[in-house]
């Protein structure tokens, strides 16, 4: 087994997450052993770091997911779960920047249903949440966990992770939307705290580290093992929430939520159940944040807390 002294690993052999970059550079003399040239171990680490994946535990654990980000795997299947999130396959340098670039077209859409789902409550309703991103853990925890513990199939998942994170915008707008602006402002950021807190302390969704592992879905007896496997389900997805959100914000429905944007007053003035008409859309855009959730966790095959942060709302915001 190959062993490389680095620096960066603590005495008890732990990797530290500031030093992952450097020792992965350091490795590309032995990969070359192992067969592999400057641009695959570039791509390599180009993978670890944009995908974030969780800093291995070991040095010798390090050399092996290197090996295996690099397309050559040293034939032990122990590492794979381990891995960064953008399997090589036998295609060499073209497939490894292919695979990647498919990557970040599957972000664009994960964050395209995030912001669209936002915009017909900010954009349409006026209302604003800086809860997103939480509501986008909702369903992704609630697809992981499910997965890892039940074996739940990823369409199913998908559901389970819109009516949850449906029911809980719903319990969060009931008292949330009969505030003013600047008070939604701050109970939505504390939903958002108390969500990723709760995930982050509780041992059955991993704690700080989150719920790894989340691959291995099928989908009508294929296997989703590359970002090029979800990309057409992920096309697909985000056009139906493109075409449900337009439905909504162009119809009868949509001229009241405009006008509950420009004059509330008005709107109630006129017999128009205002709350109502808020609580339905904060529930339909949370739901939509869940499924967003659900697949950015398997686009990068872990739940983690740093996934559903509150930058993370904050950029879906500035997004809208």
């Amino acid at each position: 087994k190959v062993r490389v002294p680095i620096a960066g690993v603590d005495t008890d052999g732990t990797v530290t997450a500031g030093a992952r970059h450097g020792m992965l550079l350091s490795f590309g003399g032995r990969l070359r052993e192992l067969g592999t040239n400057r641009e695959e171990i570039l791509d390599a680490i180009s993978a670890v770091n944009q995908r974030r994946c969780q800093p291995p535990k070991s040095e010798g654990e390090l050399i092996e997911i290197a090996a295996y980000v690099a397309a050559k795997p040293v034939g032990d299947d122990r590492f794979k779960a381990t891995a960064p999130t953008v399997p090589v396959t036998g295609n060499g340098v073209g497939g490894v920047q292919m695979e990647l670039q498919i990557s970040y077209v599957n972000a664009i859409l994960i964050f395209a249903i995030f912001a669209l789902s936002l915009n017909l409550l900010l954009g349409y309703t006026g209302q604003v949440s800086v809860a997103h991103a939480a509501f986008g853990a909702v369903g992704g925890y609630s697809l992981a966990y499910l997965f890892l513990n039940h074996g739940i199939s990823l369409l199913w998942g998908m559901v389970v992770a819109v009516v949850a994170s449906g029911l809980i915008g719903l319990v969060v707008g009931i008292p949330a939307l009969r505030l003013s602006t600047e008070f939604l402002i701050l109970l939505t950021l504390a939903a958002q705290t108390i969500i990723i807190t709760l995930v982050t302390t509780s041992s059955k969704f991993g704690g700080t580290y989150g719920l790894q592992n989340v691959q291995g879905f099928s989908l009508f007896g294929k296997q989703l093992l590359l970002p090029s496997d979800y990309l057409v389900l992920f096309i697909i997805l985000a056009v139906l929430v493109y075409l449900i959100i337009r439905r909504m914000g162009e119809s009868p429905y949509g001229r009241v939520l405009r006008g509950i944007r420009e004059d509330e007053v008005a709107c109630r003035s006129l017999g128009k159940n205002v709350f109502t008409y808020k609580l339905t859309v904060f529930a339909v855009t949370a739901a939509m944040a869940g499924l967003a959730g659900a697949m950015l966790v398997t686009q990068n095959q872990l739940a983690s807390p740093s996934l559903f942060s509150f930058d993370q709302s904050t950029a879906i915001v500035a997004m809208v």
